[in-house]
């Protein structure tokens, strides 16, 4: 069965930032990372139980991908792989509510 990709508006929103800042320095590459990011969460639809539970959230069915130095931070459900993070792995994720909250 295939999964449904989906990307929450903060999701989304933090890969454009992370391509802009990328840009500042060299276009070409913020355009390889972005092609990388959208590719690892497009292989969830095949296999998304490959990522890692977030070790951070203990309890939650919450699983990542890295991309790089970031984190893609998913939830699986019946019929679709929901991208609930995108985030620079240096951040601490122990107190953020996006990640903790289960559906």
């Amino acid at each position: 069965m295939a999964y449904r990709t989906v990307w929450s508006r903060g999701a989304a929103a933090a890969l454009i930032r992370a391509t802009e800042y990328i840009a500042i320095d060299s276009p070409r590459h913020a355009q390889t990372f972005r092609r990388e990011a959208v590719s690892a969460s497009r292989s969830l639809c095949h296999s998304p139980l490959r990522g890692r539970f977030v070790p951070e959230v203990p309890g939650t069915a919450n699983r990542e991908l890295f991309v790089r130095s970031y984190r893609l931070i998913y939830r699986v459900d019946a019929d679709n792989v929901e991208i609930l993070r995108f985030i620079h792995a240096a951040r601490d994720l122990r107190n953020d509510t996006t990640v903790r909250a289960e559906s």
